[in-house]
């Protein structure tokens, strides 16, 4: 069984939904010094006690499922991007802040496993890329395709994306 820290999740998670570490604890089915050290860093989250957060805290705080998905899938899902501590109505914090959330985006993928010719390409080159292609189909369906496609990822309507880097 998987583990990882949780800590700053969690905490955000407690910090933002004023929930204390007992009602965390109770949540959890697990102790209140457990929540502690998880919170703390000095316990990691074991992967069954993860997925019940989840499947209990999904509809309270999407943030930290996004969060504690993106950690238990080795940074494979996108990072949350909320923009804290910046003023909405502030468009050139907000600008920056964008750009710095996507270029880390950008670093988290392998961009030149794309742009590489497919006659160069080995093995490994290509199962990133065919894994990237079906994360994109999921993500396209999840978001309601192929009867709408509000990213434009479907170019010719087919139910099929980004055909042209297949």
């Amino acid at each position: 069984m998987s583990s990882m820290n949780a800590s700053k999740a969690l905490t955000n998670f407690m910090e933002n939904n004023n929930m204390p570490g007992k009602q965390v604890a109770m949540d959890l089915n697990v102790s209140q010094p457990m929540v502690t050290y998880m919170k703390t860093g000095a316990r990691p989250m074991q992967q069954d006690i993860a997925e019940h957060s989840i499947r209990k805290y999904a509809d309270v705080d999407p943030r930290y499922t996004m969060e504690i998905t993106r950690q238990f899938s080795q940074g494979y899902t996108a990072p949350v991007m909320d923009c804290t501590a910046i003023e909405n109505e502030n468009r050139l914090a907000v600008m920056i802040s964008a750009i710095k959330e996507v270029k880390e985006a950008l670093s988290a993928m392998d961009l030149e496993k794309f742009l590489k010719n497919s006659e160069f390409a080995d093995e490994a080159d290509i199962f990133a890329v065919q894994q990237t292609l079906k994360e994109a189909q999921d993500f396209f369906e999840a978001e309601g395709g192929p009867d709408i496609d509000p990213h434009q990822l479907d170019g010719d309507g087919n139910g099929l994306v980004c055909e042209s880097l297949s």
